[in-house]
């Protein structure tokens, strides 16, 4: 697409706002639904649990030590526990002030986690920082916190003190957007490797959600668009992948929110679910399930997984050959180990009720560009 043409298109774009995410747009007749529905109440209790334990301790702090513990003994371990226990705390506090708005303390909680989320040293992690560049890099996590941080933003709107609001989208900019812009490109935007999706959907969609000025807006996702492009690429016309479902849960998940974030603000005039591949690599995910929690795994370590309940809610609405997996394959909210915040958004806005006990049927596919039969 030409710059002129999507230029256009973002000019009559949709407003960002919550009313992106819920049935009829009413974010208030949503969360009442997810309150007195008793579908949801296990992860009610859930999130609930969550935000016990974590009003009964303080916001563990990313130290120097912790910082440099990479470099110094090679153990990932102590930084990395930390900062997805932080992440979770967010992810954690936004979702209760969301279902719960009348409960002070889980704002109160939203504000602190998010003050301290915008001041760490960096969104990175550091084994995937080199030793210049620092302001530059974006790697996976930095570029799904700057996703989450846009997305918290749009759905808490006002009930964010302005300085709050602020000092987001600044961080955003100046973390993610603007480098992306000038300091490319990355290695993920080169090949078609595991994050590659993640970090141009992930940037793609904070950019819909903060990017006011139109050209702006337009070289973002001229970038992204063409990142994906190549994403695309490293799958074949069946829509495999060969490292298995875990990545495919990762990489393929993070596509289809930037996509559906787009197709919303565009009006439905940038739509990537009409690519015959997309609808190939959305099968993949049934493909490989082996029955239970077993799963095909090709190339990848693991032999068994979950499923993001949302996400397959959603593809088995986009399209009518899938089937929505039964509840007992899918992820609780507190065994994600990295602590997304866009799935764990998305398996409340778009689980689908008549779906919840349905199994997978069986079957059989071969894989001609894998060479797999399952």
């Amino acid at each position: 697409m030409q710059k002129s043409e999507l230029l256009k298109i973002i000019a009559s774009m949709k407003k960002a706002d919550e009313r992106l995410y819920f049935p009829d747009g009413d974010e208030a007749a949503f969360w009442r639904k997810v309150r007195e529905s008793p579908m949801y109440g296990d992860e009610i209790a859930e999130l609930r649990a969550a935000g016990q334990a974590h009003r009964d301790t303080p916001i563990p702090e990313l130290t120097y030590s912790l910082f440099t513990s990479f470099a110094k003994t090679g153990s990932r371990l102590e930084y990395e526990r930390v900062y997805f226990q932080r992440r979770q705390i967010l992810n954690t506090a936004v979702l209760l002030s969301l279902l719960e708005p009348e409960q002070e303390e889980h704002l109160k909680l939203v504000c602190e986690i998010l003050w301290s989320v915008c001041g760490e040293y960096t969104w990175c992690l550091p084994a995937h920082l080199s030793e210049t560049g620092l302001m530059e890099t974006i790697d996976l996590f930095s570029a799904e916190t700057g996703f989450a941080l846009s997305e918290i933003r749009c759905l808490l709107g006002d009930r964010l003190p302005s300085l709050l609001q602020g000092r987001v989208k600044d961080e955003v900019y100046m973390r993610l957007l603007a480098p992306y812009l000038t300091s490319g490109p990355y290695h993920w935007e080169i090949v078609a490797q595991h994050g590659s999706a993640v970090c141009a959907g992930s940037i793609g969609a904070a950019a819909l959600l903060l990017v006011k000025d139109k050209e702006t807006l337009t070289d973002i996702l001229m970038k992204v668009e063409s990142g994906l492009e190549r994403y695309l690429q490293g799958f074949g016309d069946d829509g495999a992948c060969l490292v298995g479902l875990d990545y495919w849960n990762d990489d393929f998940s993070y596509f289809v929110y930037y996509a559906d974030l787009l197709r919303r603000r565009s009006r439905g005039m940038l739509d990537w679910f009409q690519l015959k591949k997309v609808s190939s690599m959305a099968k993949l995910q049934q493909e490989c399930m082996l029955g239970g929690k077993s799963t095909a795994h090709f190339s990848g370590p693991q032999q068994t997984g979950d499923v993001f309940l949302g996400l397959s809610h959603y593809l088995a609405t986009e399209y009518p050959d899938l089937e929505a997996p039964a509840v007992l394959s899918t992820t609780r909210y507190t065994n994600d180990h990295f602590s997304y915040w866009a799935p764990a958004l998305r398996n409340l806005v778009w689980r689908r009720a008549e779906e919840e006990l349905q199994e997978w049927a069986t079957l059989s596919q071969y894989l001609p560009d894998v060479q797999h039969l399952l």
